[in-house]
């Protein structure tokens, strides 16, 4: 049986146009299953009577006459709040990976203890 070959690598920087894409995709990923899903509870609860139930409950808790959700209101103000947060959460992943890339040059990176096996047969 070989020997595993260790070895120690170091990350000194990231790329910041990389780690911004790669935020932008995975946070509009999110955004996406998150607009997707709340469709669809939206949907469920309408054709169960749920919505209705929970409209009656804050009139009569609130004391209004009536009250009702406005779904396409919802549906856009959703929207627009995860696109800012999209955005701010992009914005500070690249910021970080500036800093990081800072801090690394003053302390020399991070290293990492790399254990390499060969594929069992």
């Amino acid at each position: 049986m070989a020997q595993p070959r260790r070895g120690r690598r170091t990350v000194r920087k990231f790329d910041v146009w990389t780690v911004t894409r790669a935020s932008l995709l995975l946070y509009l990923s999110l955004l996406i299953i998150f607009i997707v899903a709340g469709t669809m509870l939206w949907l469920i609860a309408g054709l169960t009577g749920t919505l209705d139930a929970i409209q009656d409950a804050i009139a009569t808790t609130l004391a209004f006459d009536s009250f009702r959700f406005v779904g396409p209101q919802l549906l856009t103000g959703t929207v627009l709040i995860g696109l800012i947060m999209v955005l701010v959460g992009t914005g500070v992943n690249a910021l970080i990976a500036v800093l990081y890339n800072l801090i690394s040059e003053v302390v020399g990176g991070i290293d990492i203890h790399v254990e390499e096996r060969d594929p069992r047969p």
